[in-house]
């Protein structure tokens, strides 16, 4: 008997997820022997799907890094604002230096790293957006 596309699609999907094929065979109720088959059949559609779920993953990790670094950038203005009103109505000296000096450069040290770093970590494999350079990924 042929199973329906729709559950071959369901596997593609699952299994692009990473899901085992005794999970997808009790999900879509299709025999492990016929899942393993459509493995076969459908490797390249697979590794397509999971490679299209990466990047959308890359991408909300771009947004939010993006997010980061405006965040670090804004911190940074009002940080360095503050330090020229002090200057401009000479009040600098009710700030001891090295604490004003110590969050400038905390900041800036991690406005560096945010714009400089552009690896995400999952599952113990490095992503990056050097068109995925290094990155070791097992597809069954």
């Amino acid at each position: 008997m042929t199973k329906p596309t729709s559950d071959q699609a369901a596997f593609i999907e699952l299994r692009a997820q990473g899901l085992s094929y005794a999970a997808i065979s009790e999900k879509i109720n299709v025999s492990k022997p016929t899942l393993l088959g459509w493995a076969n059949e459908f490797d390249y559609l697979i590794k397509e799907q999971r490679a299209c779920e990466l990047q959308a993953l890359l991408d909300r990790y771009n947004v939010a890094k993006m997010a980061r670094v405006d965040t670090f950038a804004k911190l940074m203005s009002a940080v360095q604002a503050e330090i020229d009103g002090l200057i401009k109505d000479k009040q600098l000296m009710s700030i001891p230096a090295d604490k004003i000096l110590a969050m400038a450069l905390i900041l800036d040290k991690r406005l560096q790293e945010e714009v400089t770093d552009n690896t995400l970590q999952v599952g113990g494999y490095d992503f990056n957006d050097k068109n995925f350079q290094g990155v070791k990924v097992e597809l069954d």
